[in-house]
């Protein structure tokens, strides 16, 4: 049985930060952001609508090239290029994003199969279905989850949610990109929830808009004299990735197995 122990939610801090970071969406940057996205999102309906891609017609390399361009209007996502589908080959590709968009399977499956794709990880799915559907799923960075500050407690009870949410009693029967999607969904729900915002798009962009503002007020910490824990490891490598390698960047602190 789970218990109100069990279930996630944010603390009152973390809930006072999101009602001030709520007044960042009548921020000019994100005004602009909101119209762009717009029209983005109209764009990418209108291309799967044209094409005839619900009814089975598969988009061509141009059509894709067009929609990667209009989702990285709503996150830059490198991901996005001609390697996803000349890697996975372009029917296979354009079958496997028909299920995840328009398949009447359980969600869980339609990512998981999605994802087992090449070169495709937990933002892409999520750009996918939050470009097609943005009232329904978000769209998921590690910018905007890191600035949520959730401690480990947090995240086992988003997962457990997610499980029961999604009926899954054997967890390793899917891949843990996919559940972990499924938490985060769980996490940003209840943002949206709290900030009454309608489409999670807008979402991403009040914890982009105050990743940005916390990145400037705060310098990178300086490296421990001595790491007693590996958490302290873990906390440093993930506030400084370029300690390890110019350019690198954190996908997620940890990843459930």
């Amino acid at each position: 049985m789970v218990t109100s122990e069990d279930t996630f939610h944010f603390t009152p801090e973390q809930e006072a930060n999101f009602k001030r970071w709520g007044a960042l969406l009548e921020t000019e940057q994100a005004r602009t952001w909101a119209v762009d996205e717009k029209q983005a999102m109209e764009t990418i309906h209108d291309t799967f609508k044209q094409a005839g891609f619900e009814k089975g017609n598969d988009l061509s390399s141009e059509q894709l090239d067009s929609i990667f361009r209009h989702m990285k209007r709503l996150i830059k996502n490198m991901a996005l290029n001609k390697r996803l589908y000349e890697d996975n080959g372009l029917a296979n590709f354009n079958s496997r994003l028909r299920i995840l968009l328009f398949d009447s399977k359980p969600l869980p499956e339609r990512v998981n199969q999605f994802l087992g794709l090449k070169n495709a990880g937990e933002l892409t799915v999520s750009q996918f279905l939050c470009s097609f559907s943005p009232g329904e799923y978000p769209e998921v960075g590690w910018h905007t989850l890191s600035i949520l500050e959730l401690d480990s407690v947090q995240m086992d009870n988003a997962y457990g949610e997610a499980l029961l949410e999604h009926n899954i009693a054997s967890p390793q029967s899917y891949r843990g990109d996919t559940l972990v999607y499924l938490r985060n969904i769980v996490i940003f729900r209840q943002i949206k929830n709290l900030l009454g915002i309608e489409e999670y798009n807008q979402i991403n962009n009040v914890l982009w808009l105050a990743y940005k503002e916390a990145e400037t007020e705060t310098e990178a910490k300086p490296a421990p004299a001595s790491v007693s824990l590996e958490a302290d490891l873990r906390d440093y490598l993930a506030d400084n990735p370029a300690f390890i390698e110019s350019g690198l960047s954190l996908v997620d602190k940890e990843y459930t197995i």
